[in-house]
């Protein structure tokens, strides 16, 4: 079981890295979503959110020269 203080950062870095993704900023979404995988690898939503970023950044890389 995580420390509330735990839970807390790893709450803050998934909210930052939703509004990096919300804001088209993907690289630094990525990061922040690993960031937050790695405090808390069971974290579904946060796990969803990186997949269909992982997802976006794949059909990104298709469709530019």
């Amino acid at each position: 079981m995580m420390a509330a203080s735990q839970l807390d950062q790893c709450f803050s870095v998934s909210s930052s890295a939703g509004l990096y993704h919300r804001w088209g900023k993907l690289e630094l979404a990525k990061k922040h979503y690993e960031l937050s995988l790695q405090l808390d690898p069971e974290a579904p939503g946060t796990r969803e959110n990186y997949n269909m970023l992982r997802r976006k950044l794949d059909q990104l890389k298709r469709h530019t020269p």
